[in-house]
């Protein structure tokens, strides 16, 4: 019996209705009004272009150290506007100042090569008639004569041997041109240079 009290009293608490809480009131905002002026904004969507559209290209490589304008003002031709790293730059003009170097010593060194291979050859000439007119009898005139044209022939062989040296030079520049070791305006002008001397 107490159950049926208990069942009772539970089925008659859950049937019955919630009692409704009322919301607190809303918060407003309150403001004065002001008679003015009130400017008309416009937003819209649009796209600019300069009366003059350039391509910026770099003549060389390297790094921007500097911006020498402002974004949208007036630029003129040429006015300065990057400004790039010059230390890379720096490096390679004192690599090719140093091949210059180089290739001015080679140049002296050959110069002095073929002064002393000419005084040789002049020397063995002259040592060849020399020797001719020592040994000349009653046939003088004629071993002189002999003498002078193998003089002439050694002479002309000492020179053709140069040209050949000089020749071996400029295949070997140019294979230092290919390689970028020598630049072709330094290596024409010591092939110059020789061929004024020859």
């Amino acid at each position: 019996m107490l159950v049926a009290v208990a069942l009772a009293v539970a089925l008659n608490t859950a049937c019955e209705k919630p009692v409704a809480v009322e919301p607190p009131p809303l918060e407003v905002y309150v403001a004065t009004v002001v008679q003015q002026d009130v400017p008309v904004y416009l937003d819209l969507v649009g796209q600019t272009s300069g009366f003059q559209d350039v391509e910026i290209r770099a003549r060389v490589e390297g790094f921007l150290e500097a911006v020498a304008f402002r974004e949208g003002s007036l630029v003129r031709k040429g006015d300065r506007l990057y400004e790039i790293d010059r230390k890379p730059l720096e490096a390679l003009l004192a690599g090719a100042r140093a091949d210059q170097a180089t290739a001015q010593a080679r140049l002296e060194k050959a110069r002095n090569d073929v002064a002393t291979r000419l005084a040789n050859a002049e020397r063995m000439a002259l040592q060849i008639v020399e020797d001719a007119k020592a040994k000349a009898t009653d046939e003088g005139a004629k071993i002189v004569a002999q003498a002078q044209a193998e003089a002439q022939q050694e002479a002309t062989k000492a020179r053709e041997a140069l040209r050949d040296q000089v020749a071996a030079l400029a295949v070997k520049g140019a294979e230092q041109i290919l390689r970028r070791e020598v630049s072709p305006a330094v290596h024409a002008e010591l092939l110059n240079r020789l061929q004024t001397e020859l």
